[in-house]
């Protein structure tokens, strides 16, 4: 999806301001001061004060390559005018910054206004990119829209990815390797050390992230479990407790992939010296590393279960309440699995052949998902739909089964709306296709009055939940029981004066019981992303 960076246009114009230093705002922080810029929003009645590039830990370079972040301890003025560096990252996306190895940067959406009481709510996000691509310098991710039209501060960040970021470097202690997840918990810090600063109430913080950005939500939730440093949880299209199911075979994970970059770069060891390759790794330039990782689509730097950035039995905690009681928020798309199909499969056994793992329900889903005139009009959709069932709908209930027995507020939604100005024709509701709409950043020039009305309903909601986690969430009713439960659909033509219609889950978890047997053996598993 190529999303147009002027994404701030006709109903939803946002305008920057023409500020000089001596106008532009300020924040005062433990490292210095913050210099930003001042943006106003549609008819100039809103104004969004926005700090882009604001470092949170020192450059990750020479010995601190793959190494846990170290807090940035620079002072004086910081100019947080521009964009931050993406991460150096395997594959490519919509970036609008160069990549660089200097890239541990957050970025700050304050309303100009006097914040209410101890300050306002914060959100903070994280991005997605299967943990090896994206950036927080996206322009789908702009969060002037979210912050001026729900009064509350947005925090968006970067954190290591790939390589750099889950090296699976065996000279590495294991609890050291996840550098990436320690970014995010730095990151988190900093929120908690400097957001008053900007307006925000560091007691009041909302996580919030799609993807592998959702993946890690549920890993902060799931590990940071004394005192978290947030008090509520937003996951969008992404729980890692049974995400190794649908592992590609063909792929090269962990220590494999580590060990095929080591030799790629001329690192590898004639007394197969593991601190030697790493030693030598930390010296190889990082324009040599950015450029074998573009060419390198089939390894997987996976995260290692530590058990203190990522769990190895991340059920089993779930189930005996050790995971941080907040409330939660999480969902789906309609079509998520659309996206990650091959088209060129055209049969079942094929599909299953990709996802070893499918095979003891084969029959099951030869069952399930027709390719017939009463089934599903291609393969390549009932592939889809197997995905989306197997990695996103069903392990989304069964978490929230489990997590209602613990007493912890739990919300769930279902977007299912294509609008023409984000569609991809014959992906239906993809993976990723509600985030133009949270962030307010589609094409608003040739946006439908439904798409507009839609996003309103989606930022009030993930807003109202950040701003009341444990009373009214996001204003449809929470999960209370284990099995039955009602899903807010957003986007459902049958939608009531708040915007979405409430379902039952029968109607979306119908072909559920077909992996629980799968998820039993998958608990224990190794997630990739």
């Amino acid at each position: 999806m190529k999303l147009n960076v002027a994404v701030f246009a006709s109903l939803y114009a946002v305008t920057a301001s023409a500020v000089s230093s001596v106008d532009s705002p300020t924040a005062t922080i433990s490292a210095g001061r913050v210099i930003g810029t001042s943006t106003s929003v549609g008819n100039g009645s809103t104004t969004v004060n926005q700090f882009f590039g604001i470092p949170y830990a020192e450059p990750p370079i020479g010995d601190l390559r793959f190494a846990p972040a170290v807090t940035y301890g620079g002072q004086g003025d910081i100019q947080a005018t521009a964009w931050p560096n993406a991460c150096i990252q395997q594959g490519s996306a919509d970036l609008l910054t160069d990549q660089s190895e200097d890239c541990l940067y957050l970025n700050v959406f304050a309303p100009s206004g006097r914040a209410p009481g101890c300050g306002r709510a914060v959100m903070v996000w994280i991005h997605g990119g299967a943990l090896k691509t994206g950036s927080s310098a996206i322009a789908e991710y702009n969060a002037t829209l979210l912050a001026a039209n729900q009064d509350v501060v947005v925090v968006t960040i970067n954190y290591r990815l790939s390589l750099l970021g889950f090296s699976n470097s065996p000279a590495l202690a294991v609890e050291d390797r996840n550098a990436g997840f320690y970014d995010q918990r730095m990151a988190l810090q900093w929120v908690q050390d400097n957001i008053a600063s900007f307006g925000g109430d560091r007691n009041k913080v909302t996580i919030f992230g799609q993807s592998s950005g959702g993946t890690s939500v549920s890993r902060l939730v799931g590990t940071m479990v004394e005192n978290p440093p947030f008090r509520a949880a937003i996951v969008e299209s992404g729980w890692y407790d049974y995400a190794s199911i649908m592992d590609i075979a063909s792929d090269v994970p962990g220590l494999a992939a580590w060990n095929s970059i080591v030799a790629q770069l001329n690192c590898s060891s004639s007394t197969n010296s593991t601190v030697a390759e790493l030693a030598c790794m930390r010296t190889v330039d990082s324009s040599s590393i950015q450029s074998a990782l573009s060419n390198a689509s089939s390894l997987t730097f996976t995260p290692v279960n530590d058990d203190v950035t990522q769990l190895t039995f991340p059920e089993k905690a779930r189930r005996d309440g050790r995971i941080a009681r907040v409330p939660i928020l999480t969902g789906q798309t309609a079509n998520e699995g659309t996206l990650f199909q091959d088209p060129t499969i055209t049969s079942l056994d094929e599909f299953v052949a990709d996802y070893p793992t499918l095979d003891p329900v084969e029959s099951d889903l030869a069952s399930a998902y027709p390719t017939s005139d009463s089934g599903y009009a291609s393969q390549f959709d009932a592939d889809g739909a197997i995905d989306t069932d197997a990695e996103w709908t069903c392990s989304i209930s069964r978490i929230a089964g489990l997590t209602s027995q613990l007493g912890i507020p739990f919300w769930r939604y279902y977007f299912n709306a294509t609008f023409p100005n984000t569609e991809i024709e014959g992906y239906g509701v993809y993976h990723s296709a509600e985030l133009p709409l949270v962030f307010g950043t589609f094409e608003a020039s040739s946006a439908t009055l439904e798409e507009v009305e839609l996003s309103t309903v989606i930022q009030g909601a993930w807003a109202s939940f950040a701003k009341d986690p444990w009373g009214t969430g996001p204003g449809w009713p929470r999960i209370d029981t284990p099995m039955d439960h009602l899903v807010a659909a957003l986007g459902s033509p049958n939608k009531n004066e708040t915007g979405w219609t409430m379902v039952a889950n029968g109607t979306i978890d119908s072909k559920c019981w077909i992996y629980q047997s799968i998820y039993d053996s998958a608990a224990g598993g190794t997630p990739w992303w």
